[in-house]
């Protein structure tokens, strides 16, 4: 092993990333609790980093740094492409300023006739990062018919009036109550091929309890690097 190779593994990550700066490398990448040395093309060229660096700007709390949610959006557009070829509406409950909902919107929903549900509440504390105009976050949409607004809270929301069942759903409550109480009704119209999103669950002080409602509605969870959660349902739901 060469003395570099033993000094890196050595040196606290940011430490060895000031240094690459200062020998003129680039620095790696940060996607909040993210880095990798992969070079990860498609999240800055193409359509999605397109559409993308055009929403993010809309939250201030993503500001100045765009890598902020990057790839959590990336995940989210990832699995809501997959689910698209399932029956049913898109949702995203928790919305603020609509990051992902505009880039699901412009990539996946926009012209394509399927109905995209908000659901958000837009109230919070102050400072803490919460959108409370959903009149800028509509604007967004340019009106569009098959984008409707729910304004309350999870689960209070529901039910929803779904046209033939979910086939995707971005569950980002940041509220462990709320997405507890909410999965029983979203995993039940769940359709055959759909996927639930859930951001919260690696931040959850514990995903037991996650993973026994999804196993009471015959579905699996399984975790991204991010902490999100990606919830499929295709198990036979277990005989009481």
């Amino acid at each position: 092993m060469t003395l570099a190779r033993i000094l890196k593994d050595l040196t606290p990550p940011l430490l060895w990333r000031g240094l690459r700066r200062l020998r003129g490398r680039p620095a790696t990448p940060t996607y909040q609790v993210v880095t990798t040395l992969l070079k990860l093309t498609a999240l800055h060229e193409g359509r999605f980093a397109a559409v993308y660096d055009a929403a993010y700007p809309n939250d201030p709390d993503t500001l100045p740094d765009g890598n902020m949610l990057r790839l959590r959006v990336y995940h989210s557009y990832l699995f809501a492409e997959i689910a698209s070829r399932a029956a049913g509406d898109f949702v995203s409950v928790g919305v603020s300023y609509g990051v992902t909902a505009k880039v699901l919107y412009e990539l996946l929903i926009k012209g394509h006739e399927r109905t995209y549900h908000l659901v958000d509440p837009f109230v919070g504390r102050e400072g803490w990062g919460y959108c409370q105009d959903p009149a800028f976050v509509m604007a967004q949409f340019g009106g569009d018919p098959f984008v409707r607004l729910h304004q309350a809270a999870a689960p209070d929301a529901f039910p929803l009036p779904l046209s033939n069942g979910l086939a995707f759903v971005d569950l980002d409550t940041g509220d462990e109550r709320a997405d507890l109480a909410s999965l029983p009704y979203l995993i039940d119209r769940l359709s055959p091929g759909g996927v639930i999103v859930i951001d919260f669950y690696g931040r959850a002080p514990s995903t037991e309890q996650y993973d026994r409602v999804a196993d009471r509605g015959g579905a699996s969870i399984f975790i991204l690097p991010t902490g999100q959660g990606v919830l499929i349902k295709g198990r036979t739901t277990p005989s009481s």
